[in-house]
């Protein structure tokens, strides 16, 4: 990771995010994801809960095997692959807030977020989908014994589009951003087939790289992309068509 790409992208990213708080947003529904979902800070029961596992975690000693970084701790995994406390906490909201039935989880994962994801609700239905890193997401307890979490192996492109035949109208799909940008790109072009007009995909770290920024781009400008929101961190696409091709910066 370049920092000082990294910190020009940033920069860039803060100069031009005229959007934030939704200031000339006129979309309804867009306007009230920023506000209501991206902005919003108060918190729920659950999240001091899911914050004491992220740092047990981030404490853990162990030995792991991470493709993209080498042989590791799962201390180094949790500072290099887990999201930060607040952006888990906006999928949180996101699925409370728009009663998501179907959630996937694509990519390298630690197991945290799937616990923001299953903290939203009994009745929704998540698939993990994870490639390198199975180890750490089965050591979290509150996982592998829900009934409503479906843990899954994906090593080829065959077998995520095997997955999500069998995922029924996702509502929200997330794509990792610890995954290589070609990876990404293709994860997305799979997604696409299977999702319907009010579906939600968060494109994960999408300034990772140079080659990352590329691909969102072109995520961005996919014909079947109706709005995007770019909060640096995180890109996060729309699909419904009243919302007219906008692309919105916002500082998160």
């Amino acid at each position: 990771m370049n920092p000082i790409y990294r910190f020009s992208t940033y920069l860039r990213h803060i100069t031009t995010a005229i959007h934030t708080g939704g200031h000339g947003i006129h979309s309804p529904f867009l306007f009230d994801f920023i506000r209501n979902v991206v902005m919003e800070k108060n918190p729920y029961y659950c999240f001091d809960e899911i914050e004491k596992q992220r740092k047990a975690l981030a404490n853990n000693r162990s030995r792991t095997h991470l493709p993209e970084a080498g042989a590791g701790t799962l201390a180094t995994a949790a500072r290099t692959g887990l999201k930060r406390a607040r952006l888990d906490q906006v999928l949180f909201r996101m699925c409370v807030r728009y009663k998501f039935n179907n959630v996937l989880e694509i990519g390298n994962t630690s197991g945290i977020t799937t616990l923001y994801l299953l903290a939203a609700g009994s009745k929704m239905n998540c698939v993990c989908a994870y490639n390198t890193l199975p180890e750490i997401t089965r050591s979290q307890p509150d996982i592998g014994g829900r009934k409503n979490v479906r843990l899954e192996t994906i090593a080829s492109n065959a077998d995520l589009a095997i997955l999500l035949e069998s995922v029924s109208n996702p509502d929200l799909i997330v794509i990792s951003g610890s995954s290589q940008p070609n990876q990404i790109a293709d994860y997305f072009g799979q997604c696409v087939n299977f999702i319907h007009s009010n579906s939600i995909i968060v494109i994960d770290a999408p300034y990772r790289q140079a080659e990352s920024a590329r691909v969102w781009t072109d995520i961005k400008h996919h014909p079947q992309v109706k709005a995007s929101i770019d909060l640096y961190h995180w890109g996060v696409v729309f699909f419904d068509p009243a919302f007219a091709n906008r692309h919105f910066r916002v500082l998160f």
